[in-house]
């Protein structure tokens, strides 16, 4: 019997059952020479709030103090998503980085908490 494309049920019954394996990680792998950061959106923050919660946590960068629109005060604040781990994994770099540049004196200021 001749269905659609020329195909006979046979063949359409015997490709439906017919599974495939794809391995995500081999094709989601980034070839680390040809990436390029697209860097569209840019915001500066002097303010973030951090909340943690069971499964994730989210960091809250804010530019103030604002603009006020009709009464209220409107802070532009862009929030970011990550989970614990990413988190802590972020601490820890911005802590070693802002070491690094204290003893480089690349900056102006920077008192360790230590």
């Amino acid at each position: 019997m001749a269905t659609k494309k020329g195909k006979t049920e046979e063949n359409i019954q015997s490709s439906e059952n017919t599974t495939a394996e794809i391995n995500f990680s081999e094709w989601l792998k980034p070839d680390v020479e040809n990436v390029v950061p697209d860097i569209s959106v840019v915001k500066y923050s002097n303010y973030a709030l951090i909340q943690v919660m069971e499964r994730d946590m989210l960091i809250d960068f804010l530019e103030l103090p604002g603009i006020k629109k009709d009464g209220k005060w409107v802070i532009n604040t862009t929030r970011v998503y990550l989970t614990h781990s990413h988190g802590q994994k972020l601490a820890k770099s911005i802590l070693k980085l802002l070491a690094t540049s204290n003893e480089n004196h690349n900056f102006e200021k920077y008192i360790p908490d230590e």
